[in-house]
């Protein structure tokens, strides 16, 4: 018994299927076919630069040569989107051919009349080519047909295969970070570059970044958006869409650096791109980036005093605001403050103030403040006792200063100095104490001494000085030290 089978599908294919066996009678030439049909390779790239060979091939395999044999290999009409038949091809046997037919309207490629000797193969089909865009997934039902003009008891053999159009698509991408290094409490904006190496278009190509420690996503220029992955908020997914073939789009990541990174810590950013297609080569999917962080903070201080002016004998208080003005965090916070001895130099005249301040060395208060986030505020007193003694009568000064480990770009503000003027008595708002003292050198004087005093305005813009009691005054007593007080109004 004589037996056919037909084979078809990607040329250059190794794997086999069954056989698809056809029994026959004895042919007029006692000819033995073997057409077998295969599916070995059953897809085609989309955009390849190599078309997909679809065919039929009929080996001859008995000892008597065979005429009068037609192939014909057809394909479905029309093809899917972005796929076209290209042309065709063929073997040709030893014997030779009649006719090579192709007709791309109805979509045949045909053998017609060819004469196959004993042990030839004879293998005729199209190029099928599909675009770029091609859509994945669709697939392409290729039938071939054997027919004997002149072994009428061939009849007509016919098979099926089906191969799958596919997507190829190699994508790589490269990150950059800028500014490089980057300010703590500043944005970092990454730069991303895409390319599609092809052969297909990349369909659904999505970056997936994940950001580093201390950062946070601010905003982004991709087409489609990126969304931060809720239960992990360090995880942000940017939708590109689709990227054609030699396509090479670009977006920006913008994220916060947080005021708490540390100066000389570096930022690593690692990226991947992915999309629906098949990615050859994956090794250049990976972009890392790394950013130098360097810290730096403004610091800046103030400070007040009140009363102003102060009696002698009374409490003195120094209030001194500190702010971070940022960008970063402040590290390591020392403010250092400057009493005045009020002409008492080696006593201490601290009466208070805050538990982070220490008196070291006398009249020198120091206080450790540890880190000061950006934006941080505070105000904290000093007070301080001013002598009773009139060696403490005068004007004097007082500084203070603020210092950190962090860069502060701005130096100018990190002192203040205050001064403060202590008269004797309590002053009173509005009214100033005039305290005269007089002493008598006149052993002999035993009637009342006439004080004839004089009393001149130093402000520029009051016009009224009022003495009480009135002038001149009369003091009488005993020798030695007299004491008389005057309240001056509208000073």
């Amino acid at each position: 018994m004589n037996y056919s089978t037909i084979k078809h599908g990607l040329i250059g294919a190794i794997a086999l299927v069954a056989p698809v066996l056809f029994a026959s009678n004895a042919l007029a030439q006692d000819v033995t076919f073997d057409t077998t049909a295969t599916a070995a390779s059953p897809t085609v790239v989309a955009g390849g630069s190599v078309s997909g060979e679809v065919g039929t091939e009929v080996c001859n395999t008995g000892e008597v040569d065979a005429t009068g044999i037609t192939v014909e290999t057809s394909w479905p009409v029309p093809l899917p989107t972005d796929t076209a038949q290209c042309g065709w091809f063929y073997n040709t046997p030893l014997s030779g051919f009649a006719d090579v037919v192709v007709d791309a309207v109805a979509g045949t490629v045909t053998f017609v009349d060819a004469d196959l000797l004993a042990g030839e193969c004879l293998t005729v089909g199209p190029f099928i080519c599909p675009g770029p865009s091609a859509p994945a997934g669709e697939v392409i039902v290729v039938t071939g047909t054997v027919t004997g003009a002149d072994q009428p008891l061939l009849g007509t053999l016919t098979d099926s295969d089906e191969f799958e159009i596919v997507r190829e698509s190699d994508l790589n991408m490269t990150k950059s970070g800028a500014p490089d290094p980057v300010v703590a409490g500043t944005n970092l904006t990454y730069t991303f570059n895409i390319e599609n190496v092809g052969p297909s278009d990349a369909a659904a190509t999505t970056v997936v970044d994940t950001l580093p420690v201390g950062t946070s996503y601010v905003s982004d220029t991709s087409s489609f958006g990126c969304t931060v992955d809720s239960p992990n908020p360090g995880q942000v997914e940017c939708l590109v869409g689709i990227v054609a073939d030699g396509g090479t789009p670009s977006f920006e990541l913008v994220v916060a650096v947080e005021p708490s990174v540390l100066d000389s810590e570096v930022l690593n950013n690692t990226s991947t791109v992915f999309s629906d297609s098949t990615d050859p080569n994956g090794s250049d999917n990976l972009a890392p980036a790394v950013t130098d962080v360097v810290a730096v903070a403004d610091l800046s201080i103030v400070k007040t005093a009140d009363p102003d002016p102060v009696g002698l004998g009374t409490q003195l208080t120094y209030s001194i605001e500190v702010d971070n003005n940022g960008p970063s965090d402040a590290q390591s916070v020392v403010t250092v403050d400057t009493l005045p001895d009020f002409g008492e130099p080696g006593v201490s005249h601290v009466a208070s103030m805050p538990g982070a301040c220490a008196e070291a060395p006398i009249n020198t208060i120091t206080c450790n403040w540890g880190t000061l986030a950006a934006g941080f505020n505070t105000i904290f007193d000093i007070v301080v006792d001013v002598p009773s003694e009139p060696f403490a009568l005068g004007n004097w000064n007082n500084s203070v200063t603020i210092s950190s480990t962090t860069t502060d770009p701005t130096p100018g503000n990190d002192s203040s100095v205050v001064g403060s003027q202590v008269v004797a008595g309590t002053a009173a708002e509005g009214t100033a104490i005039l305290v005269i003292q007089k002493f008598f050198t006149d052993f002999n004087n035993v009637t009342p001494i006439t004080l004839n005093l004089q009393c001149t305005n130093g402000q520029p813009n009051q016009s009224s000085v009022t003495v009480s009691p009135t002038d001149p005054l009369q003091i009488g007593g005993p020798l030695g030290m007299y004491e008389v007080a005057f309240v001056i109004d509208n000073i």
